[in-house]
């Protein structure tokens, strides 16, 4: 059987399997996974995209985001100064970097378009019935600044799932992994 690991939409996504095929899962690992109102959930899927691309706080961004820089370099410095990069360390940043921009003639690019990008945070799923549904273990990772594991989140998962453990890592937010991926893999080899 597997055990499965996914953060962000990865992990909607791996929930999403669990419960179509839960005799394939073990346990199900899901770091800080897309909790979005369920409100907004619906009138994503109905609205047009023009209109979604305006109230979508994340699509909105990915869409107006910088794809282009001179470097890794100046990519770098750049996104240093971003909030969402504010609790990676140097080398994680560099990590990030390297995985996602490329180097090409000139210039630096990210390796996929913000149109593609856009495009998958549209694409939302409603996690509270497949939360709902799995019958699969599930052991939750969130960071203490996440915007997207809120406490009444936690509340309302821990409700639905009282079976559940959900570990906040202090000093981190969405990108949890990054920012502290040696507690978010002390936490991940307790349940191999």
């Amino acid at each position: 059987k597997i055990l499965g690991l996914g953060h962000s939409m990865g992990a909607v996504l791996l929930l999403r399997a669990a419960v179509k095929y839960p005799n394939y899962f073990e346990r199900l690992i899901l770091i800080d996974p897309t909790f979005l109102p369920e409100a907004f959930v619906y009138a994503s899927n109905y609205l047009p995209r023009f209109i979604n691309r305006k109230i979508h706080p994340v699509a909105s961004k990915a869409y107006r985001r910088r794809d282009v820089w001179a470097s890794k370099k100046e990519a770098f410095q750049l996104l240093r100064k971003k909030k969402l990069f504010k609790y990676i360390s140097d080398d994680g940043l560099w990590n990030y970097i390297n995985s996602v921009i490329v180097e090409q003639s000139n210039e630096a690019r990210l390796s996929y378009t913000k149109e593609w990008e856009e495009h998958c945070f549209l694409s939302v799923i409603n996690i509270w019935p497949l939360l709902k549904k799995c019958r699969v273990p599930i052991v939750g990772i969130t960071g203490e600044y996440s915007e997207l594991m809120r406490p009444k989140i936690i509340k309302r998962w821990e409700k639905i799932r009282p079976e559940s453990l959900i570990h906040q890592i202090p000093k981190s937010g969405h990108l949890v992994p990054l920012e502290r991926p040696r507690e978010c893999a002390d936490i991940i080899n307790k349940f191999l």
